[in-house]
């Protein structure tokens, strides 16, 4: 591809400010890994059209160039929720356990589709600190979406703490989705650990309400 020739008239594209065209060249920056004008997509990150960004993003990531990551990371702090989501999934593909503390601080966000985000990105990582702090945050929400989110990220986690959480909302969400799903995760978890954290979850359960739920998980299930 002649990249060299087709640079000047890149550039103007860049300057023009206008985002379709900006958007254009960007795009073929992007498919034709043109890297002499990385520093054209660094100064991009600074701010702009949230599809300007969205397509940036994209561009760093597929040539990727790890280096903008403290831009990439200021976007985590952008007021549109898809240019955040795009930013994480940017700093993922850079590391996937690196950033986990940002994503954390994302736990709380105003939108759903970002701590829908965060929870994914958090989960990645795999360490026990990430995967308590999205717990914490499931107690105070309130999307189904999100919770779903969460179950799947979380399941493969043979945890107690994390087959307390499944338990919890197999028997007491108010979503039947999240119910059915909760069950359906469960079941996929070892029947001894399942056994296991059935008996002490019954043993101090207060509510008789729950403690029958659990009778039921424990039948249902086999264990």
């Amino acid at each position: 591809f002649p990249s060299k020739p087709l640079t000047p008239v890149l550039e103007r594209l860049f300057e023009s400010g206008v985002p379709g065209a900006v958007m254009a060249a960007l795009k073929i920056v992007e498919d034709h890994r043109i890297y002499r004008l990385t520093p054209v997509l660094m100064r991009l990150l600074a701010g702009g059209h949230p599809r300007v960004l969205i397509e940036a993003l994209r561009a760093v990531r597929k040539m990727g160039e790890d280096e903008s990551a403290p831009d990439v990371l200021a976007l985590l702090k952008h007021e549109d929720a898809l240019v955040i989501r795009e930013a994480v999934i940017t700093l993922l593909s850079f590391s996937e356990r690196r950033y986990w503390r940002h994503f954390v601080d994302l736990l709380s966000h105003p939108s759903a589709t970002v701590r829908r985000t965060a929870v994914w990105a958090a989960s990645l990582s795999g360490r026990p600190a990430a995967l308590q702090s999205i717990l914490r945050a499931l107690d105070r929400e309130t999307v189904a979406d999100v919770r779903q989110e969460a179950l799947k990220r979380l399941s493969p986690f043979d945890r107690p703490e994390i087959i307390d959480y499944l338990t919890r909302e197999a028997i007491g969400s108010g979503e039947l989705s999240v119910r059915n799903m909760s069950r359906w995760y469960l079941d996929r978890v070892p029947p001894h650990s399942r056994f296991a954290r059935y008996k002490v979850l019954y043993g101090h359960a207060r509510d008789e309400a729950f403690g029958a739920g659990i009778l039921d998980l424990a039948g249902r299930l086999g264990t």
